[in-house]
């Protein structure tokens, strides 16, 4: 019975891999692709949302002028559908939005009050 003789050169060290642990599973499932960690801040995702919230504000407000091109089209058409006539308060809605999201420390404004408002304005029509 011959045995195989062992390498220990510069190719036998790369193509042994380490073991892997418990925890390697785990770490890297939190982290996202490219082994970078994707964890944003509470802070950071508000922030997010804001600038989010004023783009689509100020690109639907161009649209309803005919100044954004095609994709202001689309939004405008969009809004016609869903909102009809109304289609002209969804900027004034998320630019206040915006607003009060980016100024939260001054405005203590809760999902309640969200949904009292939108309550109100479906049962006032």
């Amino acid at each position: 019975m011959a045995y195989r003789r062992r390498r220990s050169g510069f190719l036998n060290r790369l193509s042994k891999k380490p073991r892997r642990g418990r925890d390697y599973f785990d770490v890297h499932e939190q982290m996202g692709g490219f082994g970078l960690d994707w964890s944003l801040s509470n802070e950071t995702k508000k922030g997010i949302i804001i600038i989010f919230l004023f783009v689509l504000a100020v690109l639907s407000l161009l649209g309803l002028f005919d100044l954004s091109g095609s994709f202001g089209q689309i939004i405008v058409k969009l809004l016609a559908w869903l909102l009809g006539s109304l289609k002209w308060l969804f900027p004034v809605i998320f630019l206040l939005f915006g607003y009060f999201m980016l100024r939260a420390d001054a405005y203590q404004i809760k999902m309640v009050n969200y949904l009292g408002t939108f309550l109100h304005k479906i049962c006032d029509q």
